[in-house]
């Protein structure tokens, strides 16, 4: 688990796993810069109870050099350049919220950050609130 507390920065992505067939956001997530370009694949690998994972879709769904013509297929939302643990799981948060998270409409139903969790650890080495969040942005709940 990531250290909240930490003031440390790093870079980091939002990224979003889309449906072909509708070309919308069906799960949001987190990862580290130098997994940028494997983590779907992992996905695709380790995630057996969602839809994208290799053995639920049908023989040769990933062999398209074009990503779009994929079943499911990831691009990024965010560069998260220099931000805390706690900057990062609020940017998951944030996106996760934007997409439908509090609505049921992703497949990661989980919620990345709760309100009570963000106040826990926010101050003033691990929030700064200049990095794309709207003025006074927190989660809903």
């Amino acid at each position: 688990m990531a250290d909240l507390s930490s003031a440390t920065t790093f870079r980091g992505s939002i990224y979003a796993i889309y449906s072909s067939s509708t070309g919308n956001i069906v799960y949001v997530g987190k990862t580290t810069w130098d997994r940028d370009g494997t983590r779907f694949q992992e996905h695709v690998r380790d995630d057996s109870a969602y839809p994208w994972h290799y053995s639920k879709v049908a023989i040769g769904g990933y062999d398209s050099s074009d990503e779009t013509n994929w079943p499911f297929y990831p691009r990024k939302l965010f560069d998260c350049k220099d931000y805390t643990e706690l900057e990062l799981a609020a940017a998951e948060q944030y996106y996760w919220e934007q997409y439908g998270g509090l609505s049921g409409k992703l497949k990661n139903s989980q919620q990345p950050l709760t309100k009570a969790t963000f106040f826990k650890y926010k101050s003033g080495t691990t929030w700064s609130n200049t990095k794309g969040f709207p003025p006074g942005w927190s989660p809903k709940v």
